[in-house]
């Protein structure tokens, strides 16, 4: 349950709980200093002013609060996120210095992980890698697939939900029933806080086990 969850990822998921109430991905993403402290933030500005909303992820977004001296600092860093990271936020995240990636859910659609293991330059840049599972990673997959339930109702394709169903498909089954239900959507409107969210998705999980 949300009490016991880690702060970190507290940190993330209240952004990618943010990021939907605005009609975005919902997508989150933290920077912390070795001292454990939070130095940057953000979530997925697709709908908001970004000037590019396509480029608009929530690392990026984080990274982009980085100043010269933290980047160019031989202090570690480390990136919690909500979903795998892509291409171009992997690329964001080699030049920035950041030689730790914690990722909340597998993305088997845009995610670049392997990309640190095959890629020359990326295995050059000698960044950790981790992958969560659990209800960590059933948690985003939950609020991806609902995003994007909401999508396909609006005539977009279906690969990228069938690409988290690989991934977790009774993460996928509760957002398939959260979605019909209306649940997160009165939740969305009556702007319920994240931990009730994720307690009632975790309740939701444990009555999917039987």
């Amino acid at each position: 349950m949300w009490k016991d969850l880690p702060e970190q990822w507290k940190a993330v998921f209240e952004e990618a709980w943010r990021s939907l109430q605005k009609g975005n991905v919902p997508s989150g993403s933290v920077i912390y200093n070795k001292s454990g402290d939070i130095i940057a933030s953000s979530h997925n500005l697709f709908r908001e002013s970004a000037a590019n909303p396509y480029t608009a992820h929530s690392c990026i977004n984080a990274i982009n609060q980085l100043d010269q001296k933290s980047v160019e600092s031989s202090e570690k860093m480390v990136l919690y996120t909500s979903m795998e990271p892509c291409l171009m936020c992997l690329g964001a995240v080699v030049i920035s210095n950041i030689k730790e990636i914690h990722a909340a859910a597998r993305d088997l659609f845009y995610g670049a992980s392997h990309c640190l293991y095959n890629d020359n330059s990326l295995i050059s840049s000698n960044i950790s890698y981790h992958a969560e599972s659990g209800d960590i990673e059933f948690f985003q997959i939950v609020l991806q697939s609902c995003f994007e339930i909401r999508m396909i109702a609006m005539k977009h394709s279906t690969y990228i939900l069938e690409c988290y169903r690989r991934a977790n498909g009774s993460a996928v089954e509760v957002a398939e029933k959260l979605y019909l239900r209306r649940t997160l959507q009165q939740m969305l409107y009556q702007d319920r806080p994240c931990s009730e969210v994720y307690d009632m998705i975790m309740e939701l999980k444990d009555e999917n086990q039987f």
